[in-house]
């Protein structure tokens, strides 16, 4: 039997890591600067860990203030996303954020 941390049976934080794997493929699709793709890697990684974190404490204060970090690097994630689609993909790709 595996056994799971307890962050890994959340429903967020499995869906924040499709969220980086989603990202990861698009990032590999964005033809455009380097710091773009950085910075949307640096982004959609920072949420599950931020979940994670939140989750492992105690304090209901200290869970919020990392969940909310979580939501935040999301926004940035988006933000990133959206600015290299608007570069455009690499030649033959069909990948483009909606």
């Amino acid at each position: 039997m595996v056994r799971q941390f307890d962050h890994e049976k959340l429903k967020i934080y499995q869906a924040a890591i499709q969220f980086v794997a989603w990202s990861t493929e698009l990032a590999a699709q964005i033809r455009s600067k380097a710091a773009v793709k950085d910075q949307l890697d640096r982004a959609s990684t920072s949420v599950p860990l931020n979940i994670a974190e939140g989750n492992g404490k105690f304090a209901i204060k200290d869970r919020c203030r990392f969940l909310d970090f979580a939501r935040g690097r999301f926004s940035n994630a988006q933000i990133y996303g959206r600015r290299g689609r608007r570069r455009g993909p690499k030649r033959g790709c069909s990948c483009w954020i909606r």
